[in-house]
This record gives structure tokens, C-alpha cells and sequence, in this order.
């Protein structure tokens, strides 16, 4: 069963961001706030694929954001960013990473009620995506939408954990407990290979993005402090994994590597995909 999120018709005035979060049948799962995921046309009340303001709406968001909020410190920097990402969604509303990278940049500029339709187009095209059920939990709570928050940040808690995606994971078990809402039990998981069979396992590792005990990577990914960071604490499946991620991300972004920029993004989502703080 795969969760997707629907929006609440009745929820802030039948506005926008009332986000319900919806078991449903694969492959069936339609985009929340779209008609169809094939078609994904808007329907009333949803900002649509460039995720237009609908309503505005002043929360504190309960990370970095509120900050940026607290002081009105939205740059120049932040409306070229929401800019291009909008321009990228428009040209493919199912491009996960570019929605993903829209929410963000608008939740980043205080704009909660605007990226939680983006954050709802990523779910709608991978239900698997952790980071996107914290991110909407976390526009659920500055919205006030503290009944369907506690469903999104459930049901992203246990994706998380059957994963192994841990940072996520332990973001939402802390955003419901700020909300006073129970963490989800859940049994312990062991780490195993593709085939099946539990990982070698080496002695002092444990990889800080999926908790296996390895194996680990033989050598540095690349030179200098973030390479040795992520030799040290980043098993070599996820590090795999993050080298064809990074190609989509590249490719999808469009991002000219050359640009100091451009790379300042491609780490951003590597330090992301491997739950680098």
C-alpha cells in the first residue's frame, strides 16, 4: 500500500493546505491536489504544477525557516531560486526533484502555504520519498493542520524506518512529539545486501544514512574534508546510490558545474540524500 496526500476540502476554509494523507491501491495513487498524475491538471483549490500562491499565510515553520521569518531576511537570492524551480516544474510537473527543490526553497522563504502542494506533487509521483512526508508534516504544523500532520509525519515515520532513512526518520519522531502526538512503534531493522543476506559488517562503522555496520567504502569519494566526512560515516551501497541520484540531480536541475552556484546546490541535495548535516 502506498500512502499519497489528499487535500482536505474542508480544512482553512477550503483554501488550500489542508493535506490528508490517503492509503491507496498501487499503481492507482493519484496526485494529491490533481485530478490525474497522467494529466495533472489542478483542481479547485490547489496552486497547481508552478505551485502559485493561493493564500498567504504568516506561521512560524518549526526549523531554519522560522528564523528567516522572524526577521523578513528574504533575499533576492531566494526569489531567483523559487524562480527557477518554478520554471523547471512548469516544463514537468512530475519531475519529483524539481517540486522537492521548489517546497523547499518557498518553505525556506516563509512561504509554507505555497510549497505544501509542491511537497504533495513529489508523494504523488514517489510515494517513498521520506524527506517529502517531514517536509509536508512540517507545512501541515505551521498551517495548523495538526490532525493531518500527525497522519503525514505516521505514515513518513514508518517509510523512513523500512528504509532505513534515519535523519528523517528522526525528524518526525521529534515533530510529533512536539506536537504531543505518539511516535509509531516499530520493530528493529536489520541491515541485509540486495540478495538478502545480512552485510559484512565492519568492526567501529555504522553508516549514518541507513545504520548498516557496511561494508564501507574503500577509499575517499574525493578529496579534501566533505570526502573524508562522508568516508567515514557513509557506507559504499548508499554511496552508490547517491552517484546515480547525483546524475538525476545534475541532469534534472540542469545545474553547469562550472558555476560555483550550481555546485553549491548538487551538495546541498548530496548532503541531503546522505543525511549530512
Amino acid at each position: 500500500m502506498a500512502h499519497v496526500v489528499q487535500p482536505d476540502p474542508a480544512a482553512d476554509g477550503g483554501a488550500t493546505v489542508g493535506f490528508r494523507v490517503t492509503p491507496r491501491s498501487e499503481p492507482e495513487a493519484q496526485a494529491p491536489g490533481f485530478r490525474s498524475l497522467r494529466n495533472a491538471q489542478p483542481v479547485a483549490g490547489a496552486s497547481g504544477s508552478d505551485c502559485s500562491p493561493v493564500a498567504t499565510h504568516a506561521a512560524t515553520i518549526p526549523d531554519k525557516s522560522s528564523d528567516a521569518i522572524a526577521t523578513g531576511a528574504f533575499t533576492m537570492a531566494d526569489d531567483a531560486k523559487i524562480a527557477q524551480f518554478q520554471k523547471l516544474v512548469e516544463q514537468n510537473p512530475n519531475d519529483d526533484m524539481a517540486q522537492f527543490s521548489l517546497g523547499t526553497a518557498l518553505l525556506d522563504a516563509g512561504r509554507a502555504m505555497d510549497a505544501g502542494p509542491c511537497f504533495q506533487r513529489v508523494l504523488a509521483v514517489n510515494s517513498q520519498h521520506s524527506k517529502a512526508y517531514e517536509m509536508l508534516g512540517r507545512v501541515q504544523i505551521a498551517t495548523g493542520h495538526r490532525d493531518l500532520a500527525i497522519q503525514t509525519l505516521t505514515n513518513g515515520y514508518r517509510i523512513a524506518h523500512r528504509k532505513g532513512d534515519l535523519m528523517p526518520m528522526k525528524a518526525m519522531a521529534e515533530l510529533l512529539t512536539s506536537i504531543g502526538a505518539e511516535v509509531p512503534t516499530v520493530t528493529e531493522k536489520r541491515a541485509e545486501s540486495g540478495e538478502g543476506s545480512t552485510i559484512a559488517a565492519t568492526e567501529g562503522f555504522s553508516c549514518r544514512r541507513c545504520g548498516a555496520p557496511g561494508p564501507k567504502m574503500e577509499r575517499r569519494p574525493f578529496k579534501g574534508p566533505l570526502g573524508e566526512q562522508i568516508h567515514a560515516t557513509v557506507c559504499a551501497k548508499c554511496w552508490k546510490e547517491w552517484v546515480g541520484m547525483g546524475t538525476k540531480v545534475i541532469n534534472e536541475l540542469r545545474l553547469p558545474m562550472f558555476d560555483p552556484a550550481a555546485q553549491e546546490m548538487y551538495d546541498k541535495h548530496m548532503k541531503e540524500f546522505l543525511m549530512i548535516e
